[in-house]
């Protein structure tokens, strides 16, 4: 009678083996090995893709506000401070000039400016004027406040250029640019 007893009590306990635990940790491992590159690239594709809905963005402004300076019969190859919507914005060649008077005033964006002995991660983007104006992601700037000098955007190679030239020698119309090789 204990016989039967223990039998009984062994069959109502409920619980997996050691193997079919092994077997679980090993399915959940090589799954994790194949989904895991995969989950790591959208931090990259999400800045690939900001960085191209702020380019797309540059170039509608800069077209809208071409087309206002236009209107208001503001000439080719020269400088001028338009007024659009209550906003002083600079151009040359009647487009938004290539700094922060200019077409940045246009973006409705909180864009900080670059400092290398800044802390440029607490802002989401920041610009550049070195070459054209050039905007790239905080974060990948880096902290400049640690004694280190924290990278300009068009190091991370992650960035958006626009450019229209300087006053003595416009561009036709601004080039967009888009560098996402280090996204």
């Amino acid at each position: 009678m204990m016989f039967d007893l223990k039998v009984a009590v062994n069959r109502s306990e409920k619980g997996f083996t050691l193997i079919e635990l092994v077997m679980v940790i090993v399915i959940v491992g090589i799954i994790s090995i194949v989904a895991l590159p995969k989950f790591m690239d959208f931090k990259r594709d999400a800045r690939i893709a900001a960085i191209e809905r702020l380019a797309a963005s540059m170039k509608s402004a800069a077209e809208m506000a071409h087309a206002k300076a236009v209107m208001k019969g503001i000439g080719k190859q020269y400088i001028a401070s338009v007024d659009i919507d209550g906003i002083q914005v600079s151009f040359v060649n009647q487009y938004p000039y290539q700094e922060s008077r200019g077409i940045l005033r246009l973006l409705d964006r909180d864009i900080a400016g670059y400092g290398s002995g800044s802390n440029n991660t607490t802002h989401d983007l920041v610009f550049h004027g070195s070459s054209g104006f050039v905007v790239g992601f905080g974060e990948l700037s880096g902290d400049g406040t640690n004694g280190t000098p924290a990278t300009s955007p068009e190091s991370t190679n992650c960035f958006i250029r626009y450019k229209t030239g300087v006053p003595s020698a416009p561009l036709d119309s601004p080039e967009v640019s888009v560098i996402t090789s280090g996204c």
